[in-house]
């Protein structure tokens, strides 16, 4: 199988992945993304492929509302896995915050690192349920009101 059809056949395989994922090259431009990707950060991949990763992932820290940095060059200097599990919101294009946890691994794995992958798992649903929850285990269902602490 040629190099090219091989990554053809990846591509495909990523596009069925749940999750969204970006790979940049080592000049941190986007080269690829798949279509929960695009979901996810609102926008269309022949219009991002080539541009900086900076210009599509911008994150914002949910605890201080500070913008985070990428560690996609650590990531890459040290060709190791870089995973941001907390408090980090993904801003789309059209400016909606999205709960995410972020993953940043070096590729492909090995001494031959041309780039980055990024995994995005989007949490909004999650935290929507939870925070739905916790209102509904304070609050009484009848009135609305807050339940009396025991």
């Amino acid at each position: 199988m040629s190099q090219s059809n091989h990554q053809n056949h990846s591509y495909y395989a990523l596009d069925l992945v749940q999750e969204a994922v970006i790979i940049a090259d080592s000049d941190f431009k986007v080269s690829y993304l798949n279509s929960a990707a695009e979901d996810l950060c609102a926008c269309a991949g022949y219009e991002i492929q080539g541009q900086q990763l900076s210009q599509m992932l911008t994150l914002i820290d949910g605890l201080s509302r500070e913008k985070m940095s990428l560690p996609v060059q650590q990531c890459l200097q040290q060709n190791r896995t870089i995973k941001i599990t907390k408090h980090a919101f993904l801003l789309d294009k059209n400016g909606i915050e999205h709960s995410v946890e972020i993953t940043f691994a070096p590729y492909p794995p090995g001494d031959e690192v041309q780039g980055v992958i990024i995994l995005l798992k989007d949490l909004s649903e999650t935290q929507q349920l939870a925070e739905q929850l916790s209102h509904e285990i304070s609050h009484d269902t009848l009135t609305g009101l807050m339940n009396r602490q025991a």
